[in-house]
């Protein structure tokens, strides 16, 4: 999906704390050519955010001991303008209100069959990025677009 090496490479926090899940996610999204990066706990959001500066942050709804609507409200917050994704096993006819109030700019309902969430997710990845990529013509945008995709490529090569 991003063959251009000129083509900024978009990078997502996942904060997932099942592994099997989080592997499936990572091994599609890198796949499509995404830098993927895993948070398995509240905790340790601020410090990745900060850290990798993320283009999306996808979090798990259900996360044991913590809601991922809770991650979402206080992003909301503290990091204003980013942009969050939610997933979870709920549909979606209650989702609206909570979407809206915690800022949220996508819930995937997968009902809890994760080939189902593998497909929806880059579905809505495929095209939150080329929406994105339009919307990011602008000089200042394309600047900021080379200092990230530097950033990424370094993280990619190296390895970590």
């Amino acid at each position: 999906m991003f063959e251009n090496l000129l083509e900024k490479i978009p990078v997502i926090l996942v904060v997932e704390s099942r592994d099997d899940v989080y592997a499936r996610l990572q091994e599609m999204l890198a796949e499509e050519g995404v830098a993927v990066e895993r948070a398995r706990c509240a905790a340790s959001v601020p410090s990745r955010i900060n850290r990798l500066q993320p283009d999306l942050i996808l979090i798990h709804a259900e996360l044991p001991y913590e809601s991922g609507w809770l991650i979402a409200c206080k992003l909301t917050f503290s990091h204003p303008g980013q942009n969050v994704w939610l997933y979870g096993a709920q549909d979606t006819e209650r989702i609206g209100l909570r979407q809206h109030v915690c800022g949220v700019g996508a819930y995937v309902a997968y009902g809890g069959v994760l080939p189902r969430l593998i497909e929806q997710v880059q579905q809505s990845v495929r095209r939150w990025w080329r929406a994105d990529t339009l919307r990011s013509a602008s000089p200042v945008r394309s600047a900021q677009r080379l200092r990230r995709q530097a950033a990424a490529f370094d993280r990619m090569s190296c390895g970590s």
